[in-house]
């Protein structure tokens, strides 16, 4: 319990200094403890060191700021400060699919009728519908409409949505 003393003030720093250049020795000096020391911590409390876990927070930001609308490069370069093609295989390696689908995913949705899906729906959809037949109905109407996406992107897309739900 203790430890969980340590690393939550430092999850809310990290929290508010995503765009920010953070290192593993920073934070530990920010929490008051040797970098080693920290970083032990940090890790069985985690399960992924502080880096890994500075990592995932700056894709999942990047991923929000795209949904809102903001340009991949843009997002790119406020999170990570690499070039758009490391951001776009760190993006694919931890989500299994790359942002600009993320962005086109949205601009489909907001085409297909903005955040109500209701009528795209309406006439398919039966009340008490699994994930797996909604799931269904969302790749026949995605090819109905011509939104070209593969089945693996697709799944990765679904199942990131299952855990974040």
């Amino acid at each position: 319990m203790e430890n969980y003393k340590i690393i939550y003030p430092m999850l809310k720093y990290i929290e508010e200094h995503l765009e920010d250049e953070l290192t593993s020795k920073l934070i530990a000096n920010e929490a008051g403890y040797s970098e080693y020391y920290f970083m032990r911590v940090f890790k069985a409390c985690m399960e992924m060191t502080v880096m890994e876990y500075v990592g995932k927070r700056r894709l999942i930001k990047a991923s929000e700021e795209i949904l809102m609308g903001k340009k991949v490069i843009d997002v790119a370069l406020k999170y990570t400060r690499e070039s758009h093609s490391g951001f776009t295989k760190a993006f694919k390696k931890e989500f299994g699919f790359c942002p600009s689908l993320l962005r086109a995913m949205k601009i489909t949705v907001e085409n297909l009728g903005g955040s109500d899906m209701s009528h795209v729906f309406l006439e398919s959809i039966k009340i008490g519908a699994t994930k797996e037949e909604l799931f269904e109905i969302l790749q026949e109407e995605l090819q109905k409409n011509g939104v070209a996406i593969s089945q693996y992107e697709l799944n990765a897309v679904y199942q990131e949505a299952c855990s974040a739900y």
